[in-house]
């Protein structure tokens, strides 16, 4: 029996699906595993705040390997990605950032990685803009709004911005 394996990093957090798997190409039911886990250490230098969409996890999963201290981070999932912390609703603001703060605060966490993709059903889906280069400038200033949100609440760490296609993850440029 043949198995491939998918080599996906350890995140930790709030995070669904990344683990590394163990693919039986017979089982038309795949079977996935997860790596052993140091349950003493619960650090993480990097957090990555986004939206919930399953269609970008797999690519989440690369870029956290490819991108963030020591290949894990803590995970903040929700729909729309940073639409909560530019939420009209003070409520929702606070609960997000509140969120973000426990993680700084129990795992150390030292970068933010805000995240907006295209397509976004949580702003409406890319029909909403006129055009392809509309919907990226949606999405910068909805990045950029948020990054001053949450830097004047947590000076003290580096925010790092990012827009989703669907075949890559751009950073932002100031």
């Amino acid at each position: 029996m043949k198995k491939f394996l998918i080599p996906i990093c350890l995140i930790t957090g709030i995070s669904l699906g990344y683990a590394i798997a163990s693919l039986r190409v017979s089982n038309p039911t795949a079977n996935a595993t997860t790596q052993p886990v140091d349950a003493t250490n619960h650090k993480a230098k990097d957090l990555v705040f986004h939206c919930a969409d399953f269609r970008f996890k797999p690519m989440e999963g690369l870029f956290v390997c490819s991108t963030c201290s020591e290949k894990k981070a803590d995970v903040l999932s929700w729909a729309g990605g940073v639409k909560i912390i530019n939420s009209d609703n003070p409520v929702l603001v606070e609960e997000a950032l509140k969120n973000i703060g426990k993680l700084i605060e129990t795992h150390g966490v030292e970068n933010i990685r805000l995240m907006n993709h295209l397509d976004c059903a949580g702003y409406g889906g890319s029909a909403k803009h006129e055009s392809p280069a509309a919907e990226h400038e949606f999405h910068k200033k909805e990045l950029n709004r948020a990054a001053g949100i949450v830097q004047q609440k947590f000076p003290n760490v580096h925010i790092y911005k990012y827009i989703e296609t669907f075949h890559e993850i751009k950073p932002l440029v100031p």
